[in-house]
């Protein structure tokens, strides 16, 4: 779906720019980020560590569409943000693939591999640095 569809079907709205909500989503991404990040990636592990992964950037987005005026009502919608508010294609594509696996742990019951929870840790680290160096300094 594109950004306008989202607006239309009220799953985004337009907001003032709220600095106190920005601060403490940014404070939950990196709280996500240290309680996490030392845990070993297992089969036991995998899919808690990448879903709570995924939350800490979903959390980031959010708050870029806070600062741009936007509260933002589907994780789907962020996909449409990063790619046309944003110009964010790489970020949007790899998004969009963390939120379908996300989707399969939270609705399914389905596991994440050890070696793609692994490497989409990497990624979503990588992604959040990029995204807070780029959007909220």
């Amino acid at each position: 779906m594109r950004w306008q569809d989202f607006i239309d079907e009220g799953k985004v709205k337009k907001t003032n720019k709220d600095l106190s909500k920005i601060k403490s989503l940014i404070d939950m991404s990196n709280n996500l980020i240290k309680v996490f990040s030392n845990m070993q990636i297992d089969e036991f592990t995998s899919s808690v560590i990448f879903v709570n992964y995924y939350e800490a950037l979903r959390q980031i987005v959010e708050a870029i569409a806070i600062s741009y005026g936007f509260n933002v009502y589907s994780h789907e919608a962020f996909t449409s943000f990063l790619f046309e508010i944003l110009k964010e294609d790489l970020i949007s594509q790899k998004f969009g693939r963390f939120r379908l696996l996300r989707n399969r742990v939270n609705y399914y019951g389905k596991k994440v591999e050890v070696e793609i929870s692994k490497e989409a840790k990497k990624d979503m680290l990588n992604i959040i640095k990029i995204l807070k160096n780029k959007y909220l300094k």
